[in-house]
């Protein structure tokens, strides 16, 4: 069965065949490299003026949803960029059990690295991408959008912090003060590879409820090996000694 099938569009963007086939490669790409899935429909929304977010079904909300800050989906990059951090939220989600427990800076570290890693992977692999047969002029675009967002702005606040107390404070603005981590996504996009896919979504089963931490040691153990994991672990190990 393909993880595409269970994804809803709610079409109220401008141009939404492109958001349906962009949406495709990516899940698919997912499962191609064995992420989970629980084979639950899922919604797309596109609304516009809201920031991009997950959001996990509950009493209210009959299935998860992702919301797109998104009125044309011609603008390929944006769509991309977008889509992905959320996509990677979702499929981490289902991965911990659908468990609500949330580390900020954790999540959001690795979600927005992904995204970069989606804009570089449209850009390098374009002619054999979805969107090539509507425009084969369009790859560079997403390098191009990659490097102005990469390299917009950005300070070194998350890997100069000292202590465990400074890191929940950290934790506590990690949403409104995305600058204050930025260097450091850029610095994690750059040790991304396809085999790095899944640690990062099995992360959040190793966090520890009570410190409000990764547990280092049992993630390394499983996933020392990938590089982009060893980043993350001596990102916090360098913070909290």
């Amino acid at each position: 069965m393909n993880y595409k099938d269970y994804f809803v569009i709610d079409n109220i963007a401008a141009n939404s065949i492109y958001l349906r086939q962009i949406l495709d490669e990516i899940v698919t790409i997912y499962q191609n490299l064995g992420a989970k899935f629980d084979f639950n429909w899922k919604l797309i929304r596109t609304w516009v003026g809201l920031n991009p977010q997950f959001l996990p079904s509950h009493d209210e909300r009959l299935c998860d949803e992702i919301h797109l800050s998104i009125n044309d989906c011609k603008y390929w990059c944006a769509v991309v960029f977008q889509l992905s951090h959320e996509l990677h939220h979702l499929i981490a989600y289902i991965h911990s059990n659908r468990s609500n427990y949330v580390i900020r800076w954790v999540e959001e570290l690795i979600c927005e690295a992904i995204s970069y890693y989606f804009l570089k992977y449209f850009g390098e692999n374009y002619i054999n991408t979805c969107l090539y047969k509507y425009d084969n002029n369009y790859g560079h675009y997403f390098i191009e959008y990659l490097n102005s967002t990469a390299f917009s702005y950005g300070n070194n606040k998350l890997k100069n912090l000292k202590s465990y107390q400074e890191l929940m404070k950290f934790e506590e603005t990690v949403y409104s003060n995305r600058e204050n981590h930025h260097i450091e996504v850029y610095e994690l996009f750059t040790l991304i590879d396809q085999n790095s896919i899944i640690p990062l979504l099995n992360v959040k089963n190793y966090y520890d409820v009570n410190s409000h931490l990764i547990i280092t040691s049992a993630l390394l153990k499983d996933y020392g090996h990938i590089p982009a994991i060893r980043y993350i672990c001596d990102l916090q190990s360098n913070i909290i000694r």
